[in-house]
């Protein structure tokens, strides 16, 4: 699923009610998407990181898609405004300048 995109960040992984499966992770599957031959796969820890990682490799066209299973749509307003601000874009309330 993850074959077809230029850069891949992944999240840590948090179970949804279930108990966590054992030696299952993000940088585990981080390692596996590398050695299948994912040439930029990354894992970003620190959720609150994510927008300044994905701003840093981010260029005009791009297109970001954010998914998951849980809540990762909250980090959609935080990454747009990394974006912008690494763009130089002044971010204001209700869309950008």
């Amino acid at each position: 699923a993850f074959d077809d995109a230029d850069q891949l960040f992944l999240l840590d992984i948090h179970p949804a009610g279930e108990d966590p499966i054992e030696g299952i992770s993000a940088a585990g599957l981080a390692e596996a998407i590398r050695r299948r031959g994912h040439a930029d796969v990354r894992h970003v820890a620190d959720r609150g990181t994510l927008g300044e990682a994905i701003a840093e490799v981010a260029v005009e066209g791009d297109m970001v898609l954010l998914l998951g299973a849980g809540d990762i749509i909250r980090e959609g307003d935080n990454v747009l405004e990394a974006i912008r601000k690494a763009a130089g874009l002044q971010v204001v309330e209700g869309g950008r300048k």
